[in-house]
């Protein structure tokens, strides 16, 4: 929230991605009270699961860092190992 206010961003139509272990737990207390926090402050925020663990992310910085102009073909193997490694978050199937 600090950072939010600090960037001036807490009027903007954002999305707040949810990551770490602490979201992987079966109940949703803990993310209805951030929610409820967060959407107390920036009104107009949405909340979003990740997708990939952080690894994924990294990788993704890597190549972008490297030069690698990201495909959707490169998207479809990083999806892919994602699956492969367990390394998709919230997601069914």
């Amino acid at each position: 929230m600090a950072a939010m206010r600090r960037l001036g961003i807490l009027d903007l139509e954002i999305e707040v991605v949810l990551s770490g272990s602490v979201f992987k737990g079966e109940s949703p207390l803990l993310i209805h009270t951030i929610e409820r926090g967060i959407l107390a402050a920036a009104h107009r925020a949405r909340l979003v699961n990740a997708r990939y663990e952080p690894l994924v992310g990294a990788a993704i910085l890597g190549l972008e860092a490297l030069g690698v102009l990201l495909s959707e073909t490169i998207y479809a193997h990083l999806e892919d190992s994602a699956r492969s490694w367990e390394l998709l978050r919230n997601v069914d199937g």
